[in-house]
């Protein structure tokens, strides 16, 4: 009977022992799990923090048009309850390594990810869209076809239809659009240097310079050819009035405001430059929606186009485009501030001028960055 007592004590014994160091290697695997557990959540922390810096870096960089300008790398930023560094590597003006590492530490271990990215970057051109504002765009009772963009607000009223995507408060580009007007400044220049007086041309044909030191004028009815091209530059004003027809390949560059209304007709491959802006109204045709057709109107002031007048081409103006009551305009505009309503119609064609040959057209509408590779740092 000891015996068995004695057997039945060391078995408990025995088995309090086995199931002791089974809770311990339980308890042990426990730890190492949750360990391990934490660990791998500090590292996915790590590389999501490094991906946060992937994405502010490449917003970084959009603010440079030479990535191989100097431009502030290395640097670390705080994010996430850990801080990303980015550094970049094997730069040229559109391509570039950006390198994010993604930090976090706790009790006193360092976790570390990172992530490698090749990026390129593409400049957008200008005339990417109908309209693109450095400033505001108000739509109110029209019809657009194209894309608008504004570095400022975009107000549309209910009444407005909108075929195209609707970009607000963007980005200045790092090269924004601009006109410079030395080339049409120095051509006046030269204008001012002939006598002074006005000049008035009635029907007949055209070729060659012009220069006039004073107010031009098309005479009512006055029906212009132009044999090659041609080109008048006047200190003074401009003005196409009743029933007067321009032919293609005119060049008018005035130091005063430029009038054209009341029936005239304006040829195609025209430029049009006033040093203090546009009126266009009252049954006008400008221009031609086929390729490479349409007019050019520059201005650092103001354009107004109005009243049943069609316009084919490309207009920058550094003052406010105004588009109202039934006029249509086909091609590009570029402005300070645009303002289309009253049943106005815009649609955009995207090559209806070559921009880039225009003289004092210079900037982009910004950079398309993408990433050609991507890869894991550890």
């Amino acid at each position: 009977m000891k015996k068995n007592k004695g057997f039945a004590l060391l078995a408990t014994v025995y088995i309090i022992i086995v199931l002791g160091g089974l809770a311990a290697v339980f308890v042990s695997l426990l730890f190492y799990e949750s360990r391990m557990a934490i660990s791998e959540y500090r590292y996915n922390k790590a590389f999501y923090i490094a991906e946060a810096g992937k994405a502010y870096g490449i917003k970084y960089l959009t603010s440079y048009s030479d990535w191989s300008a100097e431009m502030g790398f290395p640097f670390t930023k705080t994010f996430g309850g850990g801080c990303f560094t980015l550094s970049t590597a094997n730069a040229t003006e559109d391509a570039i390594s950006l390198i994010s590492y993604g930090i976090v530490t706790s009790e006193g271990i360092t976790y570390q990810r990172g992530i490698q990215v090749e990026l390129l970057q593409e400049e957008i051109p200008l005339g990417g869209g109908a309209l693109y504002a450095l400033g505001s765009i108000t739509i109110d009772k029209a019809d657009i076809t194209g894309d608008i963009s504004a570095m400022g607000d975009i107000t549309i009223d209910p009444g407005a239809s909108i075929s195209g995507e609707v970009n607000d408060n963007i980005a200045p580009p790092p090269d924004p659009p601009d006109l410079d007007t030395t080339y049409y400044d120095g051509q006046i220049t030269i204008a001012s240097t002939f006598p002074a007086g006005a000049v008035g041309y009635d029907s007949g044909a055209m070729s060659g310079w012009y220069y006039v030191n004073g107010n031009v004028t098309f005479n009512n009815g006055a029906n212009i050819t132009v044999t090659g091209s041609a080109t008048i530059v006047a200190t003074g004003t401009v003005l196409v009035s009743n029933n007067v027809a321009l032919g293609n390949k005119l060049t008018v560059i005035a130091d005063g405001f430029v009038t054209i209304k009341n029936n005239s007709t304006i040829g195609n491959n025209g430029v049009w430059f006033s040093s203090i802006g546009f009126e266009v109204g009252n049954n006008i045709e400008a221009g031609s929606v086929v390729v490479g057709e349409g007019t050019v109107f520059l201005t650092p002031g103001d354009v107004d186009l109005s009243n049943n007048s069609s316009v084919y081409g490309f207009i920058f103006a550094e003052g406010t485009v105004t588009i109202t009551n039934n006029a249509v305009f086909e091609g590009i505009i570029i402005a300070g501030d645009i303002d289309v309503e009253n049943n106005a119609s815009i649609t955009y064609v995207a090559d209806v001028v070559d921009i880039d040959s225009i003289v004092g057209v210079t900037g982009s509408e910004g950079f398309i960055v993408t990433i050609s590779e991507w890869s894991e740092l550890y």
